[in-house]
This record gives C-alpha cells, sequence and structure tokens, in this order.
C-alpha cells in the first residue's frame, strides 16, 4: 500500500495538486488546480488499489 500511496501523491503532484489538510481518519484531503476540486485520498490498506 505504501508504494500506492506514493505513487498516487507522485501523480497528484506532477499535476499541480496541493495538500490542504489531513482527513477524518486515514484520510488526506488534495486540491485540484485541473477541475477546483477536492480529492480524498486514502492512506492506509483498508482502502488500498491492490
Amino acid at each position: 500500500m505504501a508504494d500506492f500511496y506514493r505513487d498516487l501523491v507522485a501523480i497528484l503532484r506532477e499535476h499541480g495538486c496541493k495538500l490542504v489538510r489531513q482527513g477524518k481518519g486515514s484520510h488526506e484531503i488534495w486540491f485540484s488546480p485541473v477541475n477546483e476540486r477536492y480529492v480524498t485520498v486514502p492512506m492506509d490498506r483498508r482502502h488500498g488499489g491492490c
């Protein structure tokens, strides 16, 4: 899961997204300037991409 999270954060940063704040539990809230929306990113295995 660490690789999934690390890769996703790298992609978000490449597209100009900014970390806004720590969300509830094990989530982060990011802002996308491309579509002007907020994105919730899970940081633990229960929500993994694998």
